[in-house]
């Protein structure tokens, strides 16, 4: 089976890719409409779900993994424990090091902002795209899912 990448032009692909990152870009900004009426940033968005996918993390490995100085995870820390959205607490290995992780309330904001945005992305795919379009767009789910595989 042969690529229909294999005719594109350098030009071509670079146009591509342009428009992939306007696309995902503009897609992501609108979902961060829905996920947010309380008014955090995308920066306390990105560390509540950092921490909820880690569950318990060091604010120092917050810092390496979205590249925040640590003044900028200290702030955003103490501004959603402030909202009770996280805690800091002692880690039962080494009471030196802190460990943050998500309350029962953070988890449910997460999770609130998760299936409002599921909600509204649902809604654009039923209201504007054709039986066809929505079994490209799952293809074209399949062939990106590739391109953040390790």
């Amino acid at each position: 089976m042969q690529n229909h990448f294999d005719n594109m032009n350098t030009k071509e692909t670079q146009l591509l890719v342009q428009d992939l990152r306007y696309l995902i870009s503009h897609l992501n900004r609108e979902m961060r409409k829905v996920e947010d009426p309380s008014g955090l940033t995308s920066t306390d968005w990105d560390v509540m779900i950092l921490v909820l996918k880690m569950e318990e993390v060091p604010p120092v490995k917050i810092s390496e993994v979205l590249k925040m100085s640590s003044q900028l995870v200290s702030h955003t820390l103490g501004k959603l424990e402030g909202f009770k959205y996280l805690e800091r607490n002692a880690s039962s290995k080494d009471k030196r090091m802190t460990l943050v992780s998500l309350t029962n309330v953070g988890k449910a904001v997460v999770q609130a902002a998760r299936r409002g945005q599921e909600h509204w992305l649902e809604t654009q795919i039923e209201e504007k795209c054709t039986d066809k379009e929505k079994l490209l767009i799952k293809e074209a789910v399949r062939i990106l899912g590739r391109l953040i595989k390790k």
